[in-house]
């Protein structure tokens, strides 16, 4: 007999009927001629990544897509949903981590390289770049400078996962490492600090 805490164990683990319905109608939703369609298609499938394998086909397909923007979301899409998947989608998440007007993009992509471990190198320099990502005003763009919060925490995430390999990105680091710290609307610049630390004793060793 199953217990009732294995039981709801294997019904959170388990996507729902409505779940999988809104999975295969995103599926069939990367390829409408809509490109707008496309698009949330995309993002709705990099949301739903813990229960989206199904739609690792048509995601690679995806990638070829006619518009740049669901190129990125897809690639974004794809490697969050299997993140040993990072060969044919790397050159879409760089491009998507140096978009430097697109923060709902280089965030996500950060987000997305934090899961590949070491198989981020390629990415190097674009994580380095993300850490000097400048800071909205959060008064005059509270969402933009949220997301600049998130990207750095990522980008440091992504950065301490390739420990040695990632030495030339000290500096930055450090940089980020000494920020002042405050709050940013709903977040604050201390997580940012913290992980730069953290990033720094994976590269460097804790007695640095």
């Amino acid at each position: 007999m199953i217990s009732a805490s294995i039981a709801l164990a294997l019904l959170l683990a388990s996507p729902s009927c409505a779940q999988e319905k809104v999975i295969e109608e995103s599926i069939q939703g990367l390829k409408n001629p809509d490109k707008d369609i496309r698009r949330k298609a995309g993002w709705t499938l990099c949301f739903k990544a813990a229960h989206a394998k199904a739609a690792v086909p048509a995601l690679r397909e995806a990638l070829k897509d006619s518009e740049r923007d669901v190129r990125l979301i897809c690639a974004i899409a794809l490697t969050r949903i299997d993140p040993s998947i990072v060969e044919p989608t790397m050159d879409l998440l760089i491009e998507a981590l140096n978009a430097e007007h697109e923060l709902w993009h280089r965030e996500n992509a950060a987000c997305t390289l934090s899961l590949t471990g070491k198989k981020a190198k390629p990415a190097l320099a674009a994580l380095i770049k993300a850490l000097g990502a400048p800071l909205a005003d959060p008064a005059k763009d509270r969402d933009g400078a949220e997301a600049t919060v998130r990207l750095w925490v990522f980008s440091s995430v992504s950065l301490g996962n390739l420990g040695a390999d990632a030495k030339d990105a000290v500096p930055a680091l450090k940089k980020l490492a000494d920020l002042e710290e405050k709050a940013v609307g709903g977040q604050n610049t201390a997580e940012a600090k913290k992980t730069a630390r953290e990033a720094l004793d994976k590269i460097l060793g804790k007695d640095r």
